[in-house]
């Protein structure tokens, strides 16, 4: 583990991210770019996950290739400002540093956008000191940053206030991310809780495990995406998706923004569950 004074400010992390791409391809001018970060809601319940949108700009003057700003690539961190400490709370940190990425283009004054999400906290973490201390004193600042080579880009902080969740609903998610051996439970669905972006639920296997655990954990964005993996697996199914999932992505298209592009984009890459039309039509909802 490595301890990183920052700013003042004490952060967490397990890792340090570097990402070296191949000599041929390394970025000139990187240093030009800019991150700049919006995040929705701006309240949750504890353990919800915030959407985000890393709007990436190039400042400078000359074209600039370099990785995507996903969430397998970009570190996030959160700060208590009470205590002025602060914590990892990457995605997918054991993703980092693998594989090779497809260079993007960054032209002078343009930008890109990325939507990311983060879950505050991780299942795994619901009992961490760090983020029962959040949970009491009510709010965080979240921020992202990458490590292009020796070059590293920051964003701006957003505030995300925490309000309780019901310890039932704390009960359950504990429960259902330890995985019980005894009951070898056989998988009757493709559609888990990662499908919509939840991880750690390792003992949910079952559509009857979906149902116990959505019927529990209702509040909050978590309680809304259990609800869409419940709707997912009655469209796994379905007689007729081309017909039915049109509600699914009706019901993405009416969420916030931030948000929608979000699952849209999520949703886009589940083409062996959505028909060819309504992949088409989520792919359009990630990019509105």
């Amino acid at each position: 583990m490595i301890v990183i004074v920052v700013a003042g400010a004490l952060a967490i992390t397990p890792f340090l991210l570097q990402q070296v791409p191949p000599d041929d391809t390394k970025p000139a001018h990187v240093e030009e770019l800019n991150f700049e970060f919006r995040s929705f809601p701006p309240k949750i319940v504890y353990g919800d996950p915030i959407y985000i949108r890393l709007r990436v700009v190039n400042r400078g003057t000359s074209l600039v290739r370099a990785p995507p700003f996903d969430e397998n690539n970009v570190a996030m961190t959160a700060t208590d400002r009470e205590l002025d400490v602060s914590t990892d709370c990457t995605v997918n940190p054991a993703l980092f540093g693998e594989g090779v990425y497809r260079m993007h283009n960054y032209a002078p004054g343009r930008s890109r956008q990325y939507y990311l999400h983060v879950p505050l906290p991780k299942i795994d973490r619901l009992s961490h000191p760090f983020w029962t201390g959040v949970e009491a004193r009510g709010s965080v600042l979240i921020s992202c940053r990458s490590n292009i080579g020796r070059i590293v880009l920051n964003s701006d902080s957003g505030l995300t206030t925490i309000t309780p969740r019901d310890p039932r609903e704390l009960e359950a998610l504990r429960r259902w991310s330890r995985l019980d051996a005894a009951r070898k439970a056989e998988p009757d669905t493709k559609i888990f809780p990662f499908t919509v972006g939840i991880s750690g639920l390792r003992d949910v296997q079952t559509r009857e495990d979906a149902k116990e655990l959505a019927a529990t954990v209702q509040s909050g964005e978590l309680g809304e995406l259990l609800q869409l993996m419940l709707r997912l697996q009655q469209l796994e199914r379905s007689a007729n998706r081309e017909r039915d999932s049109s509600a699914t992505v009706e019901w993405v298209a009416q969420q916030p923004n931030i948000k929608r592009q979000w699952l849209a984009g999520r949703l886009s890459k589940l083409n062996w569950l959505f028909p060819e039309t309504a992949v088409k039509s989520l792919k359009q909802l990630a990019e509105f």
